[in-house]
């Protein structure tokens, strides 16, 4: 049966499960882009969200944001002063957008669920760091049908910044059960994911599934850069020496 993040999250205030991570190492995964297929998807509806506010710009200049904080993100396309006036509601138009005319879309990359259980026979936890929404987060739950395997969850709700900032790898690091950052590792598809894991002291695994490269990624503090969560799971051993 598939837990909600909030169904995840009021398990983890029992005493017991926050005792059983004493000596155990997290994975933190990012979501869009790392687990679900939606990259393509969240940059169409950021395109029309724009163009809807008599601003162009091709997919490719938008590729270079993905993942990024949106308020980041706007003030890097749209210089200058009236960029405050519009930012809210850009913001808001693009995550309607999104939920109405692209969730839907969104697929489940493969061998997610295959991959988490390897994860938790090492005996390792397993948190969710994104900035999707506490709705969003339980529809792409309900995708990759892995709910039941992950011990901590912090989403956009949760904290004010999204990535580069750490703010949501320190939150699923307490909700781990105050998992020490050297026992953690960060897995994600854009070097915001990467910059933001540094900022946490966490090692970083890139993902190529978001549409950047493996220099970009590598650039960004990533100890390694797997092609999707199939090729993470090939590689699962390796993982354990990258943890700082």
């Amino acid at each position: 049966m598939v837990q909600s993040p909030r169904a995840v999250l009021s398990q983890l205030s029992v005493p017991e499960s926050i005792a059983m991570t004493i000596g155990r190492s997290l994975m933190i995964f990012d979501v869009e882009g790392t687990l679900v297929e939606s990259t393509g998807l969240t940059l169409r509806s950021w395109q029309e969200t724009l163009q809807s506010f008599g601003f162009e710009f091709p997919l490719t200049i938008l590729q270079r944001y993905s993942g990024q904080d949106p308020h980041d993100m706007l003030h890097e396309l749209l210089p200058g002063p009236h960029v405050i006036r519009v930012l809210g509601r850009i913001i808001e138009m693009q995550g309607q957008r999104y939920r109405e005319k692209y969730l839907p879309q969104v697929t489940a990359f493969p061998d997610v669920r295959t991959l988490f259980e390897r994860v938790k026979r090492a005996r390792r936890l397993i948190a969710l760091a994104t900035s999707s929404s506490a709705d969003e987060l339980d529809h792409y739950l309900s995708l990759l049908n892995v709910g039941d395997l992950v011990d901590a969850v912090a989403c956009g709700d949760d904290v004010q910044r999204d990535k580069p900032d750490s703010a949501l790898i320190e939150v699923a690091l307490l909700r781990a059960g105050k998992v020490a950052p050297e026992e953690a590792v960060m897995i994600g598809d854009t070097p915001y994911d990467a910059i933001a894991a540094k900022h946490a002291r966490v090692r970083a695994i890139g993902m190529l599934s978001g549409g950047f490269s493996r220099a970009e990624l590598e650039a960004s503090g990533c100890a390694a850069v797997y092609r999707d969560p199939s090729d993470l799971l090939a590689h699962h051993d390796e993982t354990v020496r990258l943890r700082a």
